[in-house]
């Protein structure tokens, strides 16, 4: 699993830069924002018509670049979550989160145990089609996805109440 160069950036005390891709797939954007030097790239799903193929395919793209990246999927549910960690997201923007229950449904299906519930398909892109040592693969991937501020999100949510 490659490093997520928005935490880097993060830790180090950086302001991350990215770029939000909508309107067009095309397999030069990973490099095209690559050459950029950018830290992350949200792919938006939301509002376009980019489905799982496409994202899959953009996540290979991004795989031979530095570049984080993220995917805005259509809402909290989990299906469009794990599906899109699963082809090499390194985290998701989710829209439309209005309750603690949903933002626990979606750190659960971006986060293995203990974190979350995220299942388990090892051996494809995620893994970059290699064998791992899944519980030191799950505690890396738990650690190197984003978001990873759960309690940040359950004190908004707290507050909103």
């Amino acid at each position: 699993m490659k490093d997520n160069k928005m935490k880097k950036a993060l830790t180090e005390g950086r302001i991350p830069v990215g770029h939000m891709v909508w309107e067009f797939s095309t397999r030069g954007i990973a490099r095209i924002l690559a050459t950029a030097d950018l830290d992350f790239c949200v792919i938006d799903t939301e509002h376009t018509g980019a489905g799982h193929q496409d994202v899959a395919d953009q996540m290979a793209w991004f795989a031979a670049t530095d570049i984080a990246p993220f995917v805005r999927v259509p809402g909290p549910d989990y299906h469009w979550i794990a599906r899109t960690m699963d082809v090499g997201a390194l985290g998701v923007m989710v829209p439309n989160v209005e309750t603690l229950e949903q933002a626990t449904m979606a750190r659960n299906a971006m986060k293995y145990l203990p974190l979350g519930r995220r299942g388990v398909g090892l051996g494809g892109a995620l893994s970059s089609y290699q064998q791992v040592n899944p519980s030191e693969f799950f505690e890396r991937s738990n650690e190197n996805t984003t978001p990873d501020l759960p309690d940040r999100i359950h004190a908004r949510a707290r507050q909103q109440r």
